[in-house]
């Protein structure tokens, strides 16, 4: 470290940090990281307690031990006495000798650690020199910072005495000041209360506020829903209104079709035979053989006597479609349902029967 400029200001800087900073320590920190170089060392660089330390380990003259005793020199802060170390760990030497090229540089001079160890007492002499040339410069700035002082002592006698003057000078300001703050002591305190119920009163208003605000947006959002489902409600209305409209003219058009039904089976006519005839019809068929026409009842599986039409669209005996009816609403042939239980007087069926059997 050195001081590029004359000035008091650097002169005086540099006598603090010579009195109580290892100039040499911070020639080391602030030497850039040890990189390959082809330079030979420089020994100004490298700490005079860190050199004798390393001459104090005896290490044997060969290229491995000068590189071990180089890199111990360049870095102080983890190799040295107690609690450091004196060894170079077997991984971190492989390390160090792979950053620094070792295999290429180690037989060349122009190595940095090329004959480190037996350089160390040069190295030593050197660094002596220096030391005594900063001890020289040293006493030069010191005797310049001597005058320098002697400068700043006259300085401060003068300010000492403007001090004396300025103090007797704020020693009255300060009386007036004490007699200014007692007489508006008595309206900071009644400003205080009046500040202490205007917040009080601002509090509840932010809080009526705050409680306005949150019901205000609550029924905005209630009457923005009310809206919606008015508009829902509105457009269901219609589809409904429309599905009314349709239904009424169905039904009255269905209402027609059954009317016009219920017209249709009302012109039909029963079946006019007497208990006299049927019962004739009845021992006439029975006395006959089986015949090779359909025209047996498919429930009693006899010959018709009286045929009727169900709503399936088949013939059956009357009285047999009429017990199976009191008992189930499936067709007797095929099982489907049947809507209606009224039955259809089959004239062409029975004379048709008539004439067969006879």
């Amino acid at each position: 470290m050195c001081i590029l400029t004359n000035t008091p200001k650097s002169i005086f800087l540099y006598y603090i940090l010579y009195s109580y900073i290892n100039i040499p320590f911070l020639k080391l920190i602030a030497t850039q990281p040890i990189t390959i170089s082809l330079t030979m060392v420089n020994p100004n660089t490298l700490s005079k307690e860190q050199l004798t330390w390393i001459q104090s380990l005896k290490l044997h003259h060969n290229i491995s031990s000068h590189f071990k005793a180089w890199i111990m020199a360049t870095h102080p802060d983890v190799y040295g006495p107690c609690p450091k170390s004196d060894t170079i760990n077997r991984n971190k030497l492989i390390q160090f000798k792979i950053t620094h090229n070792y295999d290429e540089l180690k037989h060349q001079p122009s190595a940095p650690w090329f004959n480190f160890i037996s350089i160390i007492p040069t190295l030593l002499q050197q660094n002596n020199a220096d030391n005594s040339q900063q001890t020289q410069q040293t006493q030069q700035e010191l005797t310049h910072l001597q005058h320098l002082y002697d400068t700043l002592k006259q300085s401060y006698s003068k300010l000492k005495t403007h001090y004396i003057t300025t103090n007797t000078k704020y020693t009255d300001l300060k009386v007036r000041h004490q007699t200014t703050l007692d007489n508006n002591k008595a309206l900071l305190d009644k400003l205080n209360k009046t500040t202490d119920t205007l917040q009080s009163t601002a509090l509840k208003y932010n809080q009526a506020k705050i409680k306005s605000t949150n019901i205000i947006s609550t029924l905005k959002k209630q009457i923005t829903h009310l809206h919606q489902l008015n508009d829902r409600y509105d457009n269901y209305i219609e589809d409904m209104y429309d599905v009314i409209n349709d239904n009424d003219a169905t039904i009255k058009r269905l209402t027609n079709e059954i009317n016009k039904f219920k017209n249709g089976f009302n012109n039909i006519t029963t079946s006019k035979l007497t208990k006299q005839a049927y019962d004739t019809l009845q021992s006439k068929y029975q006395s006959i053989e089986d015949s090779q026409y359909s025209i047996k009842c498919p429930i009693t599986q006899e010959i018709i006597i009286e045929p009727v039409i169900a709503f399936d669209g088949q013939t059956y005996e009357k009285q047999a479609i009429q017990e199976w009816l009191n008992n189930s609403d499936k067709s007797p042939i095929n099982g489907s349902t049947l809507h209606s239980t009224l039955l259809i007087p089959n004239h062409f069926a029975r004379i048709l029967i008539d004439e067969v059997l006879n």
